[in-house]
């Protein structure tokens, strides 16, 4: 299961010219910069989450 799980996670990960449609040069040298902008909003999700849920478990405790 672990294996598979890491073979989707490389495969879903992977920037390849086999993944990229005819006009989606992933040699291009502003390429990484424009994947990392789509990311941002994925790695701020998850940082806000973690603020929060860090925040809720510090309330908790508080309340004990």
């Amino acid at each position: 299961m672990t294996m598979r799980i890491l073979c989707l996670f490389i495969a879903v990960t992977y920037s390849s010219l086999s993944f990229a449609h005819p006009g989606h040069d992933h040699s291009d040298p502003m390429a990484m910069l424009i994947h990392l902008l789509w990311l941002a909003p994925i790695g701020l999700t998850f940082a806000i989450a973690f603020r929060i849920k860090k925040k809720h478990a510090g309330n908790s405790k508080e309340q004990k």
